[in-house]
């Protein structure tokens, strides 16, 4: 029967159903043996939609499992890549992974991004009030950036009230205010500068906001923060906001001048060791030969950071052995 039914489509089983009735109105004599068949007919269809339903069941676990079991940054992309492939049928799974606190939050938030694609503006106003109830302040704040990818306006008033909540942490308000940016909406500009020129913990984002906004103007107010900055982690997080500020609508050729000068100057290690690996992302030709400059003639700590960058740029596929003895000066 299994086996008849996966042959037998809906639509197959509903024109045999179609036949049986023009049958009987030729032939009165045949009702009861046409009934029969009829009755067949309507369990195959069941049937073939039920193996339609286990098998789609099937695909979706199969994804939500590799999602599960994906630990490196390529085998996330290729679980995201598997989500999206993903219909509205597979809501109801979605949304169970999503509440479920056994999973990560990372990989609960990435199911969230999928099932929000799929649901009306109404929708994702429900869905996202529900994950921020969540206790895990990562997951709400990987659910926030999620939600900023679909450039939904309907979001913006539960965004700009994550950001004005005093009860929330930093990372969330943060991330709040980089789904925010991603519309274009500065609302949550001030904020970021505050967690910049206060180096906060979560101050990375505060740069993201900014460098998403193209906020020019906060970059002298960060500049004037600099001779009262005391400790070196501070510093460098003013450093490093003013040099991607820089970058915002540069070329690679202009950006590599920049980053090949910070890698060279700067004297925080966490900004040479950026430069070096935003270099190694560049990753043409311009780029491998400002880190082998460096590694050549700037000072230890610099050569340290361009040696680690050249590292990366290979370990990506960015250059080769062979590159780099080609271009070495």
């Amino acid at each position: 029967m299994q086996k008849v039914a996966l042959w037998l489509r809906p639509e197959r089983a509903s024109s045999i159903q179609q036949k049986i009735l023009r049958e009987r109105k030729k032939n009165p004599m045949r009702k009861k043996a046409s009934f029969l068949l009829w009755f067949v007919s309507a369990l195959l269809v069941v049937s073939a939609l039920a193996q339609e339903k286990h098998g789609t069941n099937q695909s979706i676990d199969e994804v939500l499992r590799a999602l599960d079991g994906s630990r490196s940054g390529g085998e996330l992309i290729a679980a995201r890549n598997k989500l999206r492939s993903l219909g509205k049928e597979a809501a109801p799974e979605l949304r169970a992974y999503v509440t479920d606190t056994k999973h990560d939050g990372r990989k609960r938030a990435m199911a969230f991004g999928r099932l929000m694609e799929g649901l009306s503006a109404t929708e994702r106003i429900t869905e996202l009030r529900s994950v921020l109830t969540d206790k895990d302040a990562t997951f709400r704040s990987h659910c926030l950036l999620e939600a900023g990818q679909l450039k939904d306006q309907a979001l913006k008033p539960i965004l700009k009230r994550v950001i004005e909540s005093s009860k929330e942490q930093a990372v969330v308000q943060l991330s709040a205010a980089i789904a925010l940016a991603a519309m274009g909406d500065q609302s949550g500009k001030q904020r970021a500068i505050r967690a910049v020129i206060n180096n906060e913990y979560a101050a990375d984002l505060g740069i993201n906001v900014l460098e998403s906004l193209d906020a020019q103007d906060a970059r002298q107010i960060i500049r004037d923060k600099l001779p009262s900055a005391r400790s070196e982690p501070a510093q460098a997080t003013l450093h490093l906001a003013i040099l991607r500020l820089d970058m915002v609508k540069k070329t690679s050729a202009e950006k590599t001048i920049l980053l090949e000068q910070s890698l060279r100057t700067n004297k925080s290690i966490r900004v040479r060791q950026w430069a070096a690996w935003h270099l190694a992302q560049i990753g043409d030709e311009r780029a491998a030969k400002a880190l082998l400059k460096v590694l050549k003639t700037g000072s230890p700590e610099s050569r340290e950071s361009a040696s680690r960058g050249l590292q990366i740029g290979m370990q990506e596929g960015r250059w080769t052995q062979a590159d780099i003895r080609k271009w070495s000066p």
